[in-house]
């Protein structure tokens, strides 16, 4: 795009000091190109949309249940609750041990997609499995595997923290993608189709760190 933007530039030169005799005008035509330019760059570069990412907006903090929940669909709640914390909890640690805002503000994103869960097992009373607060706390035991082998390997290295930043958004695709299957109420679909977007964003940013 930048290249794009380069050559369009430097035609609209070239063809403005052979047509056009006045600097004013000249001036008025580089203001207008230069103005589509940084719109041209800017509406590329935006977000960390990718793939099948989509903007976000908060509206599925709030979403209600309206249908009486199957036992699967309640399970796949407290899953994904403890799923969503495990990302959070990694990416706190990660972000403590090597300052990238990368893990910063996709950890702040994970804080509020634990919240929109949450919000869902309080309408049906059913608590979270453990204290938010205590980072590295699990009661899911392929949680708390993965939780194990993810902070081994993102200690490793900055490189290797990455990976594990994509490997956790892939595997939450994957998870969420499932349940979406699983799932009857409106609701519950809503949340995790935000989750997943948000997750395809996630990824998308996690790929353009490591260059892929």
């Amino acid at each position: 795009m930048i290249s794009i933007i380069l050559l369009i530039n430097n035609m609209t030169y070239n063809n403005l000091s052979e047509d056009l005799p006045t600097q004013e005008v000249c001036m008025k035509w580089s203001n207008l190109f230069l103005s589509l330019s940084i719109f041209l760059l800017v509406s590329c570069q935006g977000g960390e949309s990718g793939g099948k990412g989509k903007s976000m907006n908060d509206s599925f903090l709030k979403a209600s249940i309206s249908t009486e929940l199957t036992e699967q669909e309640k399970d796949d709640l407290l899953f994904m609750w403890e799923e969503e914390k495990m990302a959070r909890d990694i990416y706190s640690l990660m972000n403590q041990k090597y300052q990238a805002k990368v893990f910063q503000n996709i950890g702040a994103s994970e804080k509020k997609h634990m919240d929109s869960v949450k919000n869902l097992l309080t309408q049906v009373g059913l608590s979270t499995p453990v204290d938010e607060n205590q980072i590295g706390l699990f009661t899911n035991p392929i949680i708390i595997d993965m939780y194990t082998d993810l902070l081994y390997r993102g200690n490793q290295s900055y490189q290797e923290a990455l990976q594990v930043g994509l490997d956790i958004e892939v595997t939450d695709i994957a998870d969420l993608t499932l349940r979406i299957q699983n799932a009857r109420d409106p609701g519950i679909i809503k949340v995790y189709e935000a989750l997943r977007d948000a997750s395809y964003n996630h990824k998308a940013a996690f790929e353009r760190q490591l260059g892929m």
